[in-house]
């Protein structure tokens, strides 16, 4: 399951100290990690520091504070509201419930690289075909693709009650650069229009690998709807169902 909620440039600070401090330092977590083309070509590393979160989320240029583009401010209309300004977007891939209480049950990293692959093939997507902008010409609009995205990433293993949850937090900065190096607003409306496509891409691929990975076999659920999709693992090994 994909579920995508906007990131406010008013609120990078506590944004970062959230991904960074609260998620990835708590017990048994790991920090986050770059990703996207984008990332490596403002020079970001592996592991994802909270002050460069933050100056990105800012839309600013991590290593040399100097502004991507426009710079990020809410402004107000002759009406008196407020138009925030979006500072990016957190896409968060959920596993199964099954998935995460067999990894709680048995620790098995097997479960965790099926998820981490699942995830970075539907990344993958989205840079492919989501990372665009708008310009006016001429009257019209232009939607052309950019250098990539700028993605923080942050895998988790329990919800906020402790409970078991795997998923996985991906923070996408909304600033992109295009081919003739101006750096614009990402065209958000693919990420947030294709979200059940996405999340379809991340089931799809975390079966394969389970299959892959774990033996498992595959067959339609007997609580399914008529002509549904949906399907339960059965373990190759033996005739139980998978947990």
């Amino acid at each position: 399951m994909l579920r995508v909620s906007t990131i406010y440039a008013s609120s990078a600070r506590s944004a970062a100290a959230y991904y960074t401090k609260y998620l990835a330092e708590a017990p048994g977590e790991v920090p986050g990690v770059w990703a996207g083309r984008q990332a490596a070509g403002l020079g970001l590393g592996l592991e994802v520091a909270g002050e460069d979160l933050q100056t990105l989320l800012e839309g600013r240029d991590p290593a040399t504070g100097t502004p991507l583009g426009r710079a990020l401010r809410d402004r107000e209309l002759a009406d008196g509201t407020v138009v925030r300004a979006v500072a990016g977007f957190d896409a968060t891939f959920s596993a199964p419930k099954s998935l995460s209480v067999w990894w709680a049950l048995t620790q098995d990293d097997r479960l965790l690289a099926a998820h981490d692959v699942a995830v970075r093939a539907a990344l993958a997507h989205l840079e492919r075909f989501g990372a665009t902008t708008r310009v006016r010409v001429q009257g019209g609009r232009l939607h052309p693709d950019t250098q990539g995205l700028s993605m923080a990433v942050f895998r988790q293993s329990t919800s906020r009650a402790d409970d078991p949850q795997v998923h996985t937090h991906v923070v996408v900065s909304a600033k992109v650069r295009t081919t003739d190096g101006r750096w614009l607003a990402l065209d958000a409306r693919y990420l947030k229009r294709h979200q059940r496509m996405l999340g379809g891409i991340y089931q799809s691929v975390l079966r394969n690998e389970l299959a892959h990975r774990c033996g498992f076999a595959w067959e339609r659920s007997t609580t399914a709807r008529p002509n549904s999709s949906a399907c339960r693992p059965s373990c190759a090994r033996c005739s139980r169902s998978a947990p």
